[in-house]
């Protein structure tokens, strides 16, 4: 991880945008005021993906890429994975249909 990067508050009020952009690009700045810090500006972290999202992704990533499109039984077992994901991940033992 790269140090913060010192700016003064009249940089945020005359550049605001271009820290924006910066901080959605990863830098973290500490504003300073009166020479002293005041607060600092992160990027927000994207929030994780649940199991049960991250097992969706999985199974349609299996297929994304595959000619001729999914067939019927193909998006059946898709379904069913998604759902025996969500229920591992709510701790449900229920029989897979």
């Amino acid at each position: 991880m790269s140090t913060a990067q010192i700016i003064s508050m009249q940089d945020i009020r005359t550049r605001l945008a271009s820290v924006a952009d910066r901080a959605e690009e990863g830098t973290e700045f500490i504003v300073v005021r009166n020479s002293r810090p005041a607060f600092r500006i992160v990027p927000i972290q994207p929030p994780a993906l649940s199991p049960a999202a991250q097992a969706t992704w999985e199974a349609l990533d299996r297929y994304r890429d595959k000619e001729p499109a999914l067939s019927e039984q193909e998006v059946v077992e898709i379904v069913r994975e998604v759902r025996k994901a969500r229920r591992q991940e709510k701790g449900s033992f229920a029989a897979t249909p």
